[in-house]
């Protein structure tokens, strides 16, 4: 009965959190702009090193368990067997942790930097380059590796310890039982908000971008109706999958997804410039690698600038923000994959961005 009323009191808190968010924002929108983007820089400027130190930390934690002695552990046990697939278990790590990105910030955001970085650099081959650099950056092992050790932390306890599906588990290794079970209700609530600040900045940006496509291929006017109406259709098929479950609808739906990206890849390749594109691609993936520690660390300390708090500390937020989500879906799908399996395949499909 307890556990019940505090599930009652989380889910009533996080709507009224959330609800009184959308109220303010609907009915108080210019007032609220202010308010948001104040709140967004103040935080930005005191806590961005501290984001950016944090995602450094889990980068370089994760590496070392894909490396250690516990990446040969098995969730689930030593006689735990995967579930599914491997290429239905990689179609759902790629749905989950692409989304919108996929088909526009990969082509948008390298012109954005482009354009911001090109009267700084002056010169255009090397602004070219280091606009994919910081592409590959916000795109690349530091946002995988927010979602792996969220999932790894609720896999390893959901499957190996038979703990219920939470935060709870992981905090009660650390703070104790009773400590456990008021910060786990805390922590919880955080999730929920974030995950519901999270899809509702997914699905504002995604209904902005598809809605313009729509408007450029059509000739539709781009209105709020066209935007709710694409916003409608995403929850729709999202309903649709989930109720048909994580084996049928989510899979399958996961699956085509990630055909649908491999056919485009292949569209992008054959019918652009396809030599550039496999050379550029190497010499990208060579250039991250070799100036990741500075573009990991850089913190705008003696620019002057405030670019980072639009982009890298964004970015780094963002990604918080969807890890209890992401984390907790990929957690229940990779049941019977060892460590370093699951840390290697999905480093990989988020590289590929």
């Amino acid at each position: 009965m307890t556990e019940m009323l505090r599930q009652h009191s989380l889910l009533i808190a996080a709507i009224l959190i959330a609800g009184g968010m959308i109220v303010f924002a609907t009915s108080q929108g210019e007032l609220a702009e202010r308010v948001f983007l104040t709140a967004q820089a103040a935080l930005a400027e005191g806590t961005g090193w501290l984001l950016i130190l944090i995602m450094n930390a889990v980068l370089v934690f994760v590496v070392y368990l894909a490396v250690s002695p516990y990446a040969k552990r098995r969730l689930g046990g030593p006689d735990a067997r995967p579930e599914y697939s491997r290429l239905d278990w990689f179609g759902m790590l790629f749905a989950a942790g692409m989304g919108i990105g996929l088909l526009f910030y990969s082509v948008a955001e390298p012109l954005q930097h482009y354009t911001a970085f090109l009267p700084y650099m002056e010169d255009e081959l090397i602004t070219a380059r280091a606009s994919m650099e910081m592409t590959f950056l916000h795109w690349g092992l530091h946002p995988w590796a927010i979602y792996a050790l969220v999932g790894l932390s609720l896999a390893f306890f959901h499957f190996n310890r038979s703990e219920r599906l939470s935060f709870e588990a992981p905090l009660r290794e650390l703070a104790g039982p009773a400590r456990a079970l008021r910060l786990g209700w805390i922590v919880n609530l955080a999730a929920v908000i974030g995950t519901v600040f999270g899809v509702s900045t997914s699905l504002g940006l995604g209904a902005t971008q598809a809605s313009a496509g729509v408007g450029e291929l059509f000739g539709v006017p781009v209105s709020f109706t066209l935007q709710f109406g694409i916003i409608g259709l995403v929850c729709a098929a999202a309903t649709v999958s989930v109720l048909a479950g994580v084996g049928g609808g989510i899979r399958r739906f996961s699956v085509l997804n990630l055909m649908l990206a491999f056919a485009l890849m292949m569209f992008v390749l054959i019918a652009g410039e396809s030599l550039f594109v496999l050379k550029a691609f190497g010499e990208l993936i060579g250039a991250y690698i070799n100036d990741i520690l500075i573009l990991a660390t850089w913190n705008e300390t003696f620019s002057g600038t405030n670019w980072q708090a639009e982009w890298t500390i964004f970015y780094w937020s963002w990604w918080i923000s969807w890890s209890p989500f992401v984390g907790m879906f990929i957690a229940r799908v990779s049941y019977g994959r060892t460590i370093r399996e699951y840390i290697l395949v999905s480093y990989p499909q988020k590289i590929g961005h």
